[in-house]
């Protein structure tokens, strides 16, 4: 019952947030492809992020390096190639933002993977690499964006009746994985508070988000882009509103 008061508590908070389609003294970009793992983002890390000369990289990956059949590796090899990406962004001075993946809907994601590859549950592996992205950030002196514990606490998703991750109530679609526009506003929001709370909002920065398909913004308006409802767009929002508010 406290997590499902929290999370409608949230909802209410997040339709009240600015809309604010403008140009301000912020760059961002949105280098999320679908189905990316680490070792996707390994093989285009120099040309979508180094060449980019951004001031800090957002972060986010692992679902498929832990959900997606057809990718899975181990989380000792995860662990390797994070600190891998880690190291080319740092040796180039670029600031670092770490961000869990999202809980899925399992009984979604196993109408598309088989289970009998998987030796735990699907949100207990996402549950050790958000320890891990926690650890590395610490141990690296990096900021850090818990999704998965921040969704975990308001019992998200629930099976056909959340409106954060796609589902058949909400979008129609047994998806279980992305999030809806609503999800997207979420996950801005918790990565636009570690920013302000960091103090990692400069004008003229450059940012540059990368990740897989839920970076990448699948499923909404604006895929691929910083317009319409990816996570991307919707910081943008939050952080031209905040530079306009602190003139």
């Amino acid at each position: 019952m406290h997590s499902i008061i929290l999370f409608i508590a949230y909802i209410a908070f997040i339709s009240e947030l600015p809309v604010v389609h403008q140009n301000c003294d912020i760059k961002i970009k949105n280098k999320g492809i679908g189905g990316n793992s680490t070792i996707d983002l390994l093989a285009r890390v120099e040309n979508d992020v180094i060449s980019e000369k951004p001031g800090f990289v957002i972060l986010m990956i692992g679902i498929n390096d832990m959900l997606n059949s057809n990718k899975m590796i181990s989380i000792e090899n995860y662990s390797s190639n994070l600190d891998s990406l880690i190291h080319r962004f740092k040796e180039n001075n670029i600031n670092v933002l770490l961000v869990s993946p999202p809980p899925v809907d399992s009984v979604y994601l196993f109408q598309r993977h088989d289970r009998e590859l998987f030796l735990e549950e699907p949100n207990k592996k996402l549950e050790k690499i958000s320890k891990i992205l926690k650890e590395k950030a610490l141990e690296k002196d990096l900021s850090f964006v818990d999704i998965f514990t921040r969704f975990s606490e308001m019992g998200i998703p629930i099976h056909n009746q959340d409106k954060v991750i796609r589902n058949v109530f909400n979008s129609g679609s047994p998806d279980g994985v992305h999030p809806t526009p609503v999800g997207y506003q979420l996950i801005a929001q918790e990565i636009f508070n570690v920013l302000v709370t960091d103090g990692k909002i400069k004008r003229h920065t450059k940012i540059v988000c990368l990740g897989d398909s839920i970076t990448f913004g699948a499923h909404v308006a604006g895929e691929g882009t910083v317009s319409g409802e990816t996570y991307p767009a919707y910081l943008n929002e939050l952080i031209c509103s905040y530079l306009k508010n602190n003139e």
